[in-house]
């Protein structure tokens, strides 16, 4: 059983943890293996983690991000945050801000004018993979802020218990997990992330150098409200179809842990191929002592209707190279929520 995590490719601690303990293994794609984060190197090196990336030469990636970059230091920092790009105008989204840029970096640059120049219109699939390299370096760089933030804020604890001598809440704050709020971060641009995504998806997954399965069941997975919004406003059919509550990423053995393992895999491919309704049920994690339950999971599914279609739905054409997926009735989207965004 897999969970393909989406529309991102920064794939953060938290997530990756809450996708392990559902018993699934997380699928990430990549716009660039030479772009990837140490991090997630490891991971799939322990098969811990399938990543899918295109086979292509980078080349042409590097030319259009060296041309972003340069463009931007011309206009004194213009554009040069990801998260101030305007989306009609996002930098790379499309080939009139591509030509844009390469018009004023060729009148302003002294020097560059013999440079070899690249693709002047590059393709939607080249557009898309220098946006989503653009946004996991955002993505990446917000989550260590939140994080650090998480840190602090739990240290502030600490010292207060400690000055106020309550040694119990004291210890039980050395031993917290630190709780993540991943909304500020997820919920920038999901269109335009959705769009960059879905376009990469379908050229990656089609390749005959692909060595993803998904015959044995698959579904998408992610962590952002506004993400699932979205795909709300497209007027599917959606059904609330499963709840799993109370998730805990150190309980991942014992008898009662393979049980839920077995339930939940036996749920997920009933909910891809039955035409039958859903009470959007709930399965409750097995509880272990001393470990926090407020991680959860809702699934989703979109009725009659194939992955494919979704997909060519939400980015608003078709995409026959989507035509290797396997053709399930319906479609599976999860949504995990932390403890720090479900309890607001």
């Amino acid at each position: 059983m897999k969970a393909i995590y989406f529309p991102f490719t920064y794939l953060p601690e938290s997530i990756y943890q809450m996708v392990h303990a559902i018993c699934t293994k997380p699928v990430l794609l990549q716009a660039s293996r030479r772009q990837m984060p140490s991090r997630l190197k490891d991971l799939e090196k322990e098969k811990n983690l399938d990543i899918i990336a295109p086979t292509e030469s980078d080349q042409a990636l590097d030319f259009l991000l060296n041309d972003y970059h340069q463009w931007a230091q011309i206009h004194q920092g213009e554009l040069s945050d990801f998260t101030k790009s305007p989306p009609p105008q996002l930098p790379f989204f499309n080939e009139t801000s591509s030509a844009q840029i390469r018009s004023d970096i060729r009148q302003s640059m002294k020097g560059e004018r013999n440079k070899p120049a690249g693709p002047e219109t590059p393709d939607t699939f080249l557009l898309a993979r220098a946006f989503l390299v653009m946004a996991q370096a955002h993505d990446e760089h917000q989550y260590d802020l939140t994080k650090d933030l998480g840190r602090f804020q739990q240290m502030e604890k600490k010292l207060f218990a400690e000055m106020k001598g309550d040694d119990t809440a004291y210890n039980a704050l050395f031993t917290e997990s630190i709780p993540i709020s991943i909304d500020s971060v997820t919920d920038h641009m999901p269109e335009e992330r959705l769009n960059a995504w879905i376009r990469l998806f379908a050229h990656t997954v089609s390749s005959e150098k692909t060595t993803l399965q998904l015959e044995d069941g698959f579904f998408f997975v992610t962590n952002s409200a506004a993400v699932m919004d979205h795909i709300r406003e497209k007027t599917f059919e959606i059904e609330t179809a499963l709840h799993v509550t109370g998730i805990s990423v150190t309980a991942t053995e014992g008898t009662a842990y393979h049980s839920f393992c077995k339930d939940f895999k036996d749920k997920i491919r009933w909910l891809e191929t039955s035409p039958k309704a859903t009470d959007g049920s709930t399965i409750a994690y097995p509880s272990t002592p001393n470990t926090e339950h407020g991680n959860r999971l809702t699934v989703y599914r979109i009725i009659e209707k194939s992955p494919k279609t979704v997909l060519e739905t939400l980015a608003g054409t078709a995409l026959p190279k989507l035509k290797t997926l396997p053709p399930f009735q319906h479609t599976l989207i999860g949504v995990f929520e932390n403890r720090e965004s479900a309890a607001q």
